[in-house]
């Protein structure tokens, strides 16, 4: 299919009695020469070599790729149109998927209950102790390097900015209607006692038209690229006579 419609497209310029400049294949030929032989033409003649090509197979390689690339930019880039509306009637479409929930930035202190009453009464008094400690001003990311056994201890608790909805019910009710600062009650899990800290809120919101209205668009060029491509090359296929001559091995000869 891929050499079909490159002879197609070759054929249309032909038909069209275009004329692609020498200089131009040269250019392109020097620029691929200094890029991946970093100048050095001896070895680019003698990959060449190893490819079983000659320096005129190579030009005329190039210029049927340079004449298909501009063809198709003549012939379907060049000619799509987004809109403005386009993009947006997208934009409005996807309205769930530009949904940003509800968001927090969360400290937390973790003390382990232990396996027997005594270890949790000792647990419980421990916590409540850093409780009223935070209440008088201590230091909440120092005080959670200190005492908290959580993994995330050593960076003072920081839990980084999280959606609520992932925390344990019992943590999400807590900071539900916990505000920016403040510090909640020593909360009890089956396995754990919590102190928690909202560093901040951010509410839920939905990402602006305009960050990504870009990536829209190129979505949208791109399958109206794809589009133009496919009909362009139908229009050619019912203007030509193509005819596929096969080889051995099922190679095959496009004229």
């Amino acid at each position: 299919d891929a050499l079909l419609e490159r002879a197609l497209i070759l054929g249309a310029f032909t038909a069209m009695e275009g004329n692609f400049p020498d200089r131009a294949v040269d250019d392109q030929i020097n620029v691929m020469i200094n890029d991946r032989f970093k100048n050095d033409r001896a070895a680019f003649l003698q990959a060449l070599a190893e490819d079983r090509m000659t320096m005129d197979d190579w030009r005329e390689e190039t210029k049927n790729r340079l004449i298909v690339n501009l063809m198709r930019r003549r012939e379907v880039i060049d000619r799509v149109v987004i809109t403005p509306r386009a993009v947006r009637d997208v934009y409005e479409s996807r309205a769930a998927e530009y949904q940003v929930p509800e968001q927090i930035r969360l400290s937390m202190i973790v003390l382990h209950k232990g396996t027997t009453a005594d270890d949790q009464a000792v647990k419980k008094k421990e916590a409540a102790r850093i409780r009223e400690k935070l209440l008088a001003g201590g230091n909440f990311a120092e005080l959670a390097k200190a005492s908290s056994e959580g993994y995330k201890a050593a960076e003072g608790g920081d839990q980084g900015w999280m959606d609520p909805k992932t925390l344990r019910k019992e943590l999400a009710a807590a900071v539900a209607s916990l505000e920016p600062g403040r510090i909640s009650d020593v909360i009890e899990t089956d396995d754990d006692f919590y102190i928690l800290k909202v560093e901040a809120k951010k509410n839920a919101s939905i990402v602006p038209f305009d960050d990504v209205r870009s990536q829209i668009e190129a979505e949208l060029r791109k399958a109206e690229e794809v589009r133009m491509y496919k009909a362009w090359i139908e229009r050619l296929k019912r203007k030509f006579y193509v005819k596929i001559l096969l080889e051995d091995e099922g190679a095959a000869n496009i004229e």
